[in-house]
């Protein structure tokens, strides 16, 4: 028996890591290269409520983002649309239900602050202090970062997050 998945269905996703280079993202969902399917449409500049951007998955010098609750904090990032066959396959490429659950989040758009947003994300679920991570990590973020003018992830980035 063959699954299909309706290719009309549309997924709000929010990324905050890796997945802010639209690259890196078309490459984990087959949306470039040989077997691509569909081109992911332009994002939405969006900041969550209640929620941090953290490097708590992995070891020192090698760990990668997560999106944890935190009352305290807002984080900004971008919101995807995804066919069914693109969330499928980014959700096998993160690791969904092992390294990362899947949640959704409430945002605004930083474009439009009336527009309120629901996307799908990856939670690791393991706090929120920060490991520190690599040089190579960290600059695809920052590049995300400053590509996208996403300016609080900018300082966050410089500000709190430690290279080892």
């Amino acid at each position: 028996m063959k699954l299909s998945l309706p290719q009309s269905l549309t997924i709000s996703y929010f990324a905050y890591g890796s997945n802010l280079s639209k690259s890196i993202l078309s490459r984990r969902t087959l949306s470039s290269g040989p077997f691509a399917s569909t081109e992911i449409p332009p994002p939405k500049r969006v900041r969550v409520f209640g929620h941090k951007t953290v490097f708590n998955l992995g070891v020192p010098g090698s760990s990668v983002a997560s999106l944890e609750e935190s009352s305290s904090n807002d984080s900004e990032g971008l919101v995807w649309s995804l066919n069914a066959r693109q969330w499928a396959l980014l959700c096998a490429s993160e690791g969904a239900g092992l390294a990362y659950n899947v949640k959704q989040v409430e945002g605004e758009n930083i474009d439009d602050e009336n527009e309120r947003v629901l996307a799908y994300t990856f939670t690791s679920g393991r706090g929120t202090e920060n490991i520190p991570t690599s040089r190579r990590y960290y600059d695809i973020l920052m590049d995300g970062a400053r590509e996208w003018d996403l300016k609080e992830l900018e300082r966050y980035l410089e500000d709190e997050v430690e290279v080892g």
